[in-house]
């Protein structure tokens, strides 16, 4: 199998199979979880443990501004909650002046300025993350692909320099990701990171345990 990377006059880069299209997405979720994501800690509940909840509360009103608890927070916060992926672009990640790249609340990775693309950034629009199930594949985004399935719905809670991200899929797993870039004031250096983390949380909803 050939894999080549084209590129059409005002068009987007475009990954072609041996000449066919069909699985460009695909592939490239597949290439942007290899070149982006070499490592991802991933924070797993056996079952019987408590859900320790998600990282907020799924059932908060959208595009309104409420307060609710969340994970990592000893008081109540306050903020707005995005779904149907309706609101771009998202929240950028990446270090001060390093570039950016927005995650968009349709659970793909939007505009990237990364490697000096300013003006005008690169629309990416691919999916970052996906995990396979009992033989069932889910990919984390709310667009459509072939041969995979799609998260039901994406609760996007934008907090900068931290955004939380809770799935419905169809799958016995409560999945939320947190996603940040170190930010901190005062610390010009420590907040020059080009880079971004993404904290992966899987909780077990099914009544067995897993091998």
């Amino acid at each position: 199998m050939g894999i080549a990377l084209t590129r059409r006059a005002g068009a987007r880069d475009e990954l072609r199979i041996d000449g066919d299209t069909k699985a460009t997405m695909i592939i490239k979720y597949l290439l942007t979880i290899t070149l982006l994501l070499p490592a991802l800690p991933v924070t797993c509940l056996r079952a019987g443990e408590s859900p320790s909840s998600e990282l907020f509360p799924k059932g908060v009103s959208a595009r309104e501004w409420a307060t609710f608890a969340a994970g990592g927070f000893d008081e109540p916060v306050t903020g707005v909650i995005y779904r149907d992926g309706t609101m771009l672009p998202g929240m950028p990640l990446g270090g001060l002046g390093t570039g950016y790249i927005n995650l968009d609340t349709d659970g793909c990775l939007g505009n990237c300025t990364a490697f000096g693309s300013y003006v005008p950034p690169r629309d990416l629009n691919v999916p970052f993350l996906g995990l396979n199930v009992g033989g069932k594949t889910v990919v984390l985004t709310l667009d459509e692909l072939d041969g995979v399935e799609s998260a039901k719905q994406i609760h996007y809670w934008g907090h900068y320099p931290v955004a939380d991200l809770e799935y419905d899929v169809n799958v016995p797993l409560g999945i939320g990701v947190r996603a940040w870039s170190p930010f901190l004031p005062g610390d010009a250096d420590g907040s020059n990171v080009p880079g971004a983390v993404f904290e992966v949380h899987l909780r077990n909803t099914s009544l067995t345990q897993p091998p």
